[in-house]
């Protein structure tokens, strides 16, 4: 992940060739020092923005930036873990970022039909406090925000830091209990797409406030199905049942491995508008394959352009 000869180069032809860099190529070469950083930030010349993924559960950290059909996959452990003395001392690489060192070890690439996945190991004194400084690193490097997040319980660390270096989410997925990490969010950070995997912890007041907030989509799996009219109360919501069932979709374009778009079909929901003037509607979903519900809420128009009156 050297790149020796670069710095090298005229400066006009080191340009040239930073302008042609790959976003993996600017990862690494971004690496190398804060001058190359530097010189990324200024001169690679990519098409669009990378798309940057951030999973934190089960004391777990996991990072993802894809582009296209590709996807580097970063992943965060501690210098103490088992996983590195058994790797030999040719495989590593050592890294600064600031005046935190880590070690990266490259773990090769795998590749499926309908993508590229690049994936890396990660070695830090502490793992949590790495994968912040990372976070940094990759939205400063490209000038851009995270647009997922994966999080539990234990991820207070990150949703400061988000809350900190940015004004939105494009997705944020829960995972467990995360009443306590939930009131951290302030009311006028939008998180366009909630999704919620067993939040059993999850109050009427909880979902209505999530219900009021600035988001496009809520998804809570929940054990069973729940009062529509006592989770929309204040909101000025009516009952409205239809004649023949109608189809919400959402897409997942720009994400790597790629995601099937997802369809929800329904005939009765609870409907009120926002605050900005859109329609949402909110409705149980049934998964037949687990036989679990889920709540949720939708705001139109779909992924597809279908409007409420459609």
């Amino acid at each position: 992940m050297s790149f020796p000869l670069l710095f090298h180069l005229p400066s006009v032809a080191l340009r040239m060739v930073l302008r042609f860099m790959d976003y993996r190529e600017a990862i690494q070469f971004g690496l190398c020092s804060k001058k190359s950083k530097n010189l990324i930030k200024f001169e690679c010349r990519l098409k669009k923005p990378p798309h940057l993924t951030y999973h934190n559960r089960d004391k777990k950290f996991d990072a993802c930036v894809s582009y296209d059909k590709t996807a580097v996959f970063f992943s965060f452990d501690s210098h103490s873990s088992q996983s590195v003395s058994k790797m030999g001392s040719k495989s590593l690489e050592l890294h600064k970022i600031g005046d935190t060192s880590f070690t990266l070890r490259n773990d090769g690439d795998y590749s499926y039909p309908s993508h590229t996945v690049y994936s890396y190991f990660t070695f830090w004194e502490d793992a949590e406090a790495g994968i912040l400084v990372f976070m940094s690193y990759l939205t400063d490097l490209f000038g851009i925000d995270i647009h997922e997040l994966l999080i539990s319980a234990e991820s207070k660390s990150v949703v400061d830091w988000t809350v900190n270096h940015q004004k939105s989410i494009d997705e944020l997925v829960y995972k467990g209990n995360v009443r306590e990490i939930e009131a951290m969010w302030p009311r006028e950070f939008r998180r366009r797409v909630i999704y919620g995997f067993d939040t059993d912890d999850f109050t009427y007041e909880d979902i209505n406030e999530l219900l009021r907030a600035n988001s496009s989509h809520v998804f809570l799996r929940i054990p069973e199905q729940i009062d529509l009219e006592r989770v929309t109360r204040g909101l000025n919501a009516t009952e409205v049942t239809r004649k023949k069932s109608i189809t919400y979709v959402v897409s997942y374009s720009g994400q790597t491995p790629p995601r099937d778009p997802i369809g929800f079909r329904f005939d009765t929901s609870w409907d009120f508008r926002k605050e900005d003037g859109s329609m949402a509607s909110v409705f149980h979903s049934l998964n037949e394959y687990e036989g679990r519900f889920a709540f949720v809420m939708v705001v139109w128009p779909d992924s597809e352009g279908n409007t409420y009156d459609s």
